[in-house]
């Protein structure tokens, strides 16, 4: 019976810390029939082995990181929790040393908004419940702007460092870091892993160079939450026109 116990708290522990999500590839149908009445009812101190461990999960996920004056939310051409992304991203990725001319990620990997007021730890987590990876690409101005038009014809995408027009679904006006794009240049772009190797059709060229940052998107938002804490700095961000529609 002990050892049943200790599986079943194994087992449960998990539960309460792991949310993965898994994808069905085999299905089976038949009928079993337990005969064991060991496992009808949770045993309470059992129970209350795992109160701790849940206890300290919600104290970590609860705790304030930063206070925003307003709220953000993802959009196109650009929005706030956009601009709040990718320019947070590569606020740290220079604080770690790791330079880059321009950011860019996709919309579709922001799974919710973030509100008005304190922003916890668990926020982060659900906003970005992926594993990515920064990395920075080395990339020729000619795909650079294949890159970009890519974004025109998406109509966004939150970038950092890269501001253009959106006309007919073509990218004009092109500046990076307030100078005029240049197909002849090289440029690094920092962006998510998943997206450097075709993520949401993406299509990003890796043959210039490919820089880990030796972070996760999601620690970069916690730590500059963390730091502009750290500086009495509270969380404003504003729509400042880095992407338009225009004729």
């Amino acid at each position: 019976m002990k050892a049943k116990q200790q599986l079943f708290l194994l087992i449960t522990i998990a539960l309460f810390s792991c949310r993965n999500s898994f994808e069905v590839t085999k299905k089976e149908t038949g009928q079993y029939k337990f005969t064991d009445t060991s496992f009808t009812e949770i045993d309470s101190s059992i129970y209350k082995e795992l109160i701790p461990y849940r206890t300290k999960m919600d104290s970590t996920m609860n705790e304030v990181l930063a206070v925003s004056t307003g709220s953000m939310e993802k959009g196109l051409p650009e929005s706030k929790l956009g601009n709040f992304l990718s320019d947070a991203c590569m606020s740290v990725s220079k604080a770690h040393n790791k330079t880059a001319d321009i950011a860019i990620f996709n919309t579709g990997g922001l799974r919710r908004s973030l509100p008005q007021g304190k922003i916890t730890r668990g926020d982060v987590f659900e906003l970005m419940p992926f594993e990515n990876e920064l990395v920075i690409l080395t990339m020729n101005g000619e795909d650079v702007k294949k890159i970009v038009n890519f974004i025109a014809i998406k109509g966004g995408a939150p970038v950092s460092g890269l501001r253009l027009r959106i006309q007919d679904s073509v990218a004009t006006d092109i500046f990076i870091n307030d100078v005029a794009f240049d197909v002849t240049k090289n440029y690094r772009i920092l962006t998510s892993d998943y997206l450097a190797n075709g993520g949401d059709s993406f299509p990003f060229v890796i043959t210039l160079g490919w820089d880990a940052v030796n972070l996760k998107v999601r620690d970069a938002l916690i730590e500059y939450l963390i730091t502009q804490t750290k500086i009495q700095k509270e969380i404003n961000v504003e729509l400042d026109g880095r992407i338009t529609n225009g004729r």
